[in-house]
């Protein structure tokens, strides 16, 4: 649940050097998200709700707003006013895991996917993670 909030807290990012400021408008936000697993044995799709006050101090926060897990590391991203391309890559129990995903970005609305395979001692296990989340109101 921790790598789930990581990674949409990942349309924060923002670099003042790399790069634009992503057109987030600050709010109140839900974030939906569908996260399937298949592999040697396959998850049924699990559904998470979140919501969030997004302010204009967390996404000036740029990069630095997200608190990375250990043993991961965001190895590269391109944000732009509108999307957001990144991987990030960790070391899950011994076994290496890259993480890519584009968020993109509408003011009030967002959407993006992640997908990630790692080899574990069962196979090859691949992840797809699709969110929506939308602005709802001030904070």
């Amino acid at each position: 649940m921790r790598l789930l909030l990581i990674l949409t807290s990942m349309v924060f990012l923002s670099s003042n050097v790399l790069a634009e400021t992503p057109n987030i408008n600050p709010g109140f936000w839900e974030h939906n998200t569908r996260i399937s697993l298949q592999g040697p044995f396959n998850l049924p799709a699990q559904v998470n709700s979140d919501q969030e006050c997004i302010t204009q101090a967390d996404i000036d926060k740029g990069i630095d707003v997200i608190d990375l897990p250990s043993g991961c590391s965001l190895t590269e991203y391109d944000i732009q006013s509108d999307k957001a391309d990144y991987t990030m890559v960790c070391d899950i129990e011994g076994m290496r895991a890259e993480f890519k995903g584009r968020m993109q970005f509408q003011g009030d609305r967002m959407s993006g996917n992640m997908t990630s395979e790692v080899e574990s001692p069962l196979g090859v296990m691949t992840m797809q993670m699709e969110t929506e989340a939308q602005r709802v109101r001030d904070c």
